[in-house]
């Protein structure tokens, strides 16, 4: 995780031992679930993108990751979860905010 200057907050999910996306053209997509804070999750189909979280309040906010099934169903194993607490700084023109970086890696033994 880290916070630009503009203070979006940008969001990397690595996933070890678990497939993210489709299978083969047009086939079900296992994929992760993103929930900030408690409001509807995103679904992240693609671990290999950065994901760019803006418009988020300054303070603390709660991040949860969760391995879906392509039904949606939540996968009910060791490590297929990761939360994070995120502190965001208002982004201010004299200094730039403040980084955090962290990376995730909670998924690394989970299998379907």
């Amino acid at each position: 995780l880290s916070q630009s200057a503009e203070g979006a907050v940008a969001v990397r999910v690595v996933v070890k031992g678990y497939a993210i996306g489709a299978l083969r053209p047009g086939g079900p997509v296992p994929h992760a679930h993103l929930i900030v804070d408690n409001e509807p999750a995103m679904e992240i189909p693609d671990a290999n993108a950065t994901w760019m979280l803006g418009g988020l309040s300054p303070g603390p906010h709660l991040l949860r990751v969760v391995l879906c099934r392509p039904w949606h169903e939540v996968v009910k194993a060791p490590r297929a979860f990761a939360m994070v607490r995120v502190p965001c700084s208002e982004a201010r023109r004299s200094a730039p905010a403040p980084r955090h970086s962290r990376t995730w890696r909670a998924f690394r033994s989970c299998r379907a």
